[in-house]
């Protein structure tokens, strides 16, 4: 059951085990799984949580106020899910399923509590008024879903991974619209936490006024000048200068002056925004088919304003 889950989801689930044996209990609950989340505290599911106004001091106190101590006699090693339990996890692999993620993480884990809603957890959470529906609008907003098709599936920003040394010229290239693009870092490469590429190209070139759902952005001008524009007021950048266009204002960027222009981008965190770009490189040369390319966009949460 655990081989998609995340180490941070598996980590909810040995904190689970530990706090169902402090409780001398025999078994593992929906209630001891939501204490694992908890206890784990720096997942997605905890974020989605804080990010709803939910503390998780006072979600422990609530679990805390109806969970008493047990007769169990102690014992070592994974205790027995109870079938509450198992239905919350085998909730929380459809819940991934259901947003096309390639994983099982503690947001995941955290769906499949609500769902369950004769359990514990799902029913401390209801005293909090923590809904389903909502806590699930909040992980895609947090970080998307995935796609069942062209690009790569989504990646949770929980995944461990190592330091990364990229040269000079390496990267996938491909053009995007007629901009060449440079993929440095990659969802995959840092765990979900960012994707980051370059993208050349000639006056004119750049993208028109349009909304990010899901993700912010930044802007390092490398070469040129780089003409950025939001909320009624045009900044005309150049080499060295840094922009920030964060989620849901409405932005545009273009290359400015009178020769080639290069820019390094950072989207935070890495999202379905960069199938995007690779759908987007798949498109044929010429004058873009600007229907296909609103709905590439739409599917990453991009959208074209005016």
């Amino acid at each position: 059951m655990f081989e998609r889950f995340t180490d941070r989801a598996r980590k909810v689930m040995d904190f689970a085990n530990q706090k169902a044996q402090r409780y001398n209990h025999d078994h593992i609950g929906t209630e001891h799984i939501l204490l694992g989340l908890v206890m784990e505290g720096s997942g997605v599911g905890a974020n989605v949580l804080k990010n709803l106004g939910i503390g998780m001091d006072k979600v422990r106190i609530e679990v805390e106020k109806v969970v008493k101590p047990g007769s169990a006699t102690p014992t070592s090693g994974m205790l027995p899910q109870t079938p509450l339990a198992k239905k919350a996890l085998e909730q929380a692999i459809a819940e991934a399923r259901g947003l096309n993620h390639n994983y099982v993480g503690t947001e995941h884990v955290l769906l499949g509590l609500l769902s369950v809603t004769e359990g514990i957890a799902a029913i401390v959470l209801a005293n909090l008024r923590v809904d389903l529906d909502a806590t699930r609008k909040g992980i895609i907003d947090l970080l998307g879903t995935g796609t069942n098709g062209g690009g790569a599936c989504a990646i949770p920003s929980e995944t461990r991974t190592q330091p990364q040394i990229v040269g000079f010229n390496e990267g996938n290239t491909f053009r995007v619209l007629g901009t060449l693009t440079r993929m440095i870092l990659t969802r995959a490469q840092t765990g979900g936490a960012m994707t980051l590429f370059e993208q050349s190209g000639l006056p004119g070139q750049g993208v028109p006024l349009h909304v990010h759902q899901h993700e912010d952005e930044f802007f390092r001008v490398l070469e040129g000048q780089v003409r950025f524009a939001a909320n009624m007021t045009a900044t005309l950048a150049g080499p060295g200068d840094t922009l920030y266009g964060p989620r849901r204002i409405p932005h545009e960027w273009f290359f400015a002056g009178d020769k080639p222009s290069k820019v390094l981008i950072a989207t935070l965190p890495g999202t379905a925004f960069e199938n995007m770009l690779v759908e987007l490189g798949k498109l044929p040369p010429g004058p873009p088919d600007m229907a296909k390319v609103t709905e590439i966009c739409g599917r990453a949460g991009v959208t074209f304003v005016g």
